[in-house]
């Protein structure tokens, strides 16, 4: 029997290249059920609310997915491909001492394919930490504030790898789906909170590559002035510069160059990430 706890926690981002390679190697297949061309939709086109609906078993699409999944999912997901070859050669096993965190951006074709990776690990005897994947609201729609998205991203992935730092439960982000600017945000983030290693498949060498994620801290004079912010809520330009001489910072690159602060405002996830 597994404990209730696991051994390591890995965090795993996901694309669509599930989506892409069904096209790719399931041509007829995949024109027979109406996903051809689904893995280069936009977020915008109206294929993404018909892939939502078909993110649950028992939907043909899903089932085949899964089929297509199962016989090869190395080879039919960057995703596992990535996080299969790390768990083999850094020995996380058994599977149910695995803890499996899935999360997708805010668009059906993503959901679906995580969706069905969720369905097969838990097949497989990992030890799933949510029933259903993660969908982080606004993360990949062009509608939505990128600040919003990358707030809502720490809510709900960031957290999660803070509390399981604090268990003493190392934990692991798989970076090789997704969108890159995401994915590195989360990296960084996660270096923040904790997390033990970052990894991915290399392009080039076609073999998963580990980054090791020194412990990152926010410097402690922009700490101050966020946490003086949360405190007091808006600042004058006036005071907001003082508090910036005061803590050896340069009010200008903090607003033009590094756009931290955006009208005399903190940006939403850096809030977020203080409060961490």
């Amino acid at each position: 029997m597994g404990s209730s706890r696991p051994r390591w926690v890995h965090i795993i981002s996901v694309g669509t290249s599930l989506l892409a390679n069904f096209e790719r190697f399931k041509p007829k297949l995949a024109e027979n059920l109406g996903v051809m061309g689904w893995s280069r939709a936009g977020p915008d086109d109206k294929v993404q609310e018909l892939a939502m609906r078909r993110a649950s078993r028992g939907d043909k699409v899903f089932n085949e997915l899964l089929k297509f999944l199962s016989k090869d999912p190395e080879k039919h997901s960057a995703e596992l491909n990535a996080f299969l070859r790390y768990v083999r050669l850094n020995s996380h096993v058994p599977p149910r001492d695995v803890g499996i965190l899935l999360y997708s951006t805010d668009t059906g074709t993503c959901y679906l394919c995580a969706s069905v990776i969720h369905e097969y690990l838990s097949s497989e005897g990992y030890m799933m930490l949510s029933p259903k994947p993660i969908r982080v609201e606004g993360l990949g729609k062009p509608e939505i504030v990128f600040d919003n998205a990358l707030a809502n991203l720490l809510d709900k992935v960031v957290t999660k790898i803070i509390d399981w730092s604090r268990k003493g439960v190392p934990v692991y982000i798989n970076a090789t789906g997704g969108f890159k600017a995401e994915t590195q945000f989360l990296v960084i983030a996660a270096s923040i909170a904790g997390a033990r290693a970052a990894y991915y498949i290399h392009e080039t060498f076609k073999d998963v590559v580990e980054l090791p994620l020194p412990p990152l801290k926010i410097h402690e004079g922009l700490e101050k002035i966020i946490r003086k912010f949360k405190k007091a809520g808006p600042l004058n330009r006036g005071e907001f510069e003082e508090l910036c001489y005061q803590a050896g910072l340069d009010p200008a690159e903090l607003e033009h160059e590094r756009k931290l602060i955006v009208n005399l405002k903190p940006r939403k996830w850096l809030l977020k990430l203080i409060r961490y």
